[in-house]
C-alpha cells in the first residue's frame, strides 16, 4: 500500500507509522493537488504492480469489496478497470458518476459499462497508465480525473461500473476546509477541461515521468 500526504497536520503520519508500518508513504511539505499526489503514487507502483486501486482518503472499504472488483477483472481481459458504488456514511445510496457525459441518468443499481470510473474508488489495470500516462498536473484539484477519463476514452480503454460492490464515501471532508475557494477552483478546472478537450490540447508534459 502506497499513502501520499498532501501536508496534512493531524497526526496522519505518526498514525500510519505505529498502526501500519509497512505503508510506504509519501510525504509532501505542501499541498500540491489531487493530480500531483495520485502520479506520485503511481510512479512508486507501476514499476511492479499489475492492477493499481485509487482510493480518495475519506472513503471507509467494505469487506470483499476489493476481491469482488479483482475477481471481476481477472474474468474480463477487456475491460481496463472498474469502479465501486459510493454510499452515505448512513447507508444511503450516494451518487456515483459513471459517465464522461450522459443525457439520462442511470440505475444507480444495475452495473454497466463506464466511461468515468473516477478516483473515488476505482481498480484499474497498469498497463492504462503506462500507454495514456497519469495525470495533467495543471489540474490543482477536480477534473483531473475527467480529462484522464477523457484520454483513456480516445486510446480506446474500456471500464465498468459495479453496483453490487460497495465503499462508505464521507464526500468532500477536505473540501470542506475551503469551500470557497473550492468553487472557484472547480469553475477553473471546469474551464480548462472545456479548453483542452474541445481545442485537444496536449496533455501536460508533466506525465511523462510515470
Amino acid at each position: 500500500m502506497i499513502v501520499v500526504d498532501n501536508a496534512s497536520r493531524d497526526g496522519t503520519r505518526e498514525m500510519v507509522n505505529v498502526q501500519f508500518p509497512t505503508v510506504e508513504y509519501i510525504e509532501n511539505k505542501d499541498n500540491l493537488g489531487p493530480a500531483v499526489a495520485l502520479n506520485q503514487g503511481l510512479a512508486a507502483a507501476l514499476p511492479w504492480a499489475d492492477y493499481v486501486l485509487i482510493a480518495n482518503n475519506d472513503i471507509v472499504v467494505h469487506r470483499g469489496s476489493l476481491g469482488k472488483m479483482l475477481e471481476f477483472l481477472r474474468r474480463n481481459p477487456d475491460i481496463s478497470g472498474c469502479c465501486a458504488r459510493l454510499l452515505n456514511p448512513d447507508g444511503t445510496p450516494q451518487y456515483t458518476r459513471t459517465h464522461i457525459m450522459r443525457l439520462l441518468p442511470r440505475d444507480p443499481a444495475k452495473s454497466g459499462p463506464a466511461t468515468f470510473p473516477g478516483n473515488g474508488f476505482a481498480l484499474y489495470r497498469s498497463k492504462v497508465f503506462k500507454w495514456i500516462g497519469g495525470y495533467d498536473e495543471t489540474f490543482f484539484f477536480f477534473n483531473e480525473d475527467l480529462e484522464w477519463a477523457e484520454r483513456a476514452k480516445r486510446a480506446g480503454f474500456h471500464f465498468y461500473y459495479l453496483a453490487d460492490v460497495t465503499v462508505t464515501h464521507w464526500g468532500g471532508a477536505g473540501e470542506m476546509h475551503a469551500r470557497p475557494a473550492s468553487m472557484w477552483i472547480c469553475f477553473g478546472a471546469t474551464y480548462t477541461i472545456f479548453d483542452a478537450t474541445t481545442l485537444f490540447l496536449p496533455p501536460s508534459s508533466s506525465m511523462a515521468s510515470l
